[in-house]
């Protein structure tokens, strides 16, 4: 598939989020639906820049997979 730089910001979010419980997290994979198109941020980001990017609640899950599963959901 294709990357997106707000596909990345997400993913890289998301990982970093992961991350916080004090666990090395290797990737992080985002719907790519759940993102709105990309766009150009001048400054620094805010709460409803985010939310613009990712509008959805939904919630974060943290698993441990093979890296043949993890290159088959790729």
């Amino acid at each position: 598939g294709m990357e997106a730089s707000a596909g990345d910001l997400v993913a890289d979010a998301f990982r970093w989020q992961a991350a916080q419980g004090g666990k090395p997290v290797d990737a992080a994979l985002v719907n790519g639906g759940s993102i709105r198109p990309d766009r150009t941020f001048r400054d620094a980001l805010s709460r409803a820049d985010l939310y613009e990017l990712h509008p959805f609640d939904g919630g974060l899950v943290r698993a441990t997979v093979s890296g043949k599963t993890l290159w088959a959901l790729l």
